[in-house]
């Protein structure tokens, strides 16, 4: 059976808060060394909350992985996704999400929940990927780090 993982609450983003109204962004660092994925399974990278946008995402793979597989970045297991078919098992630069694009349409959050980080095809032990998301949560919206990791 697929597990789920509560990643964002041992490895915080030093940036996962807002300051009054505007822009943040969200950065995970992921390494499969300390974090093993099998086929399924998910990582919460990020808790969300209502009312927040999401503008544009990147990933990048500093280190290579074992594993021959994809992964998908959504806001659901499965659900509503932000990148397709990333492939993090090569090593490569930023490149931009296939869906928060920056040009095409905000995603709406329109419920307190997370991003999640799904490894789609096979058991992964090594490499480490990197994935940063912008978020707009205007002044009334905006609450501090300690919100961010509580449930």
């Amino acid at each position: 059976m697929a597990s789920v993982y509560d990643y964002y609450r041992e490895h915080q983003s030093p940036s996962n808060a807002p300051k009054g109204n505007g822009t943040f962004w969200l950065y995970a660092k992921i390494d499969f060394s300390k974090q093993n994925m099998a086929a399924a399974d998910n990582l919460k990278l990020f808790k969300v909350k209502d009312k927040w946008l999401l503008l544009r995402g990147f990933t990048r793979t500093l280190v290579a992985s074992d594993g021959d597989a994809t992964a998908d970045i959504g806001t659901a297991a499965g659900g509503q996704q932000l990148d397709v078919a990333q492939d993090p098992y090569a090593a490569g630069d930023w490149v931009t999400m296939s869906v928060l694009t920056g040009t095409a349409a905000a995603i709406n959050i329109t419920a307190d929940g997370y991003i999640y980080y799904e490894c789609l095809e096979a058991t992964v032990t090594s490499g480490i990927t990197e994935v940063m998301i912008e978020v707009y949560a205007g002044p009334a919206d905006a609450e501090g780090t300690d919100s961010l990791t509580e449930d």
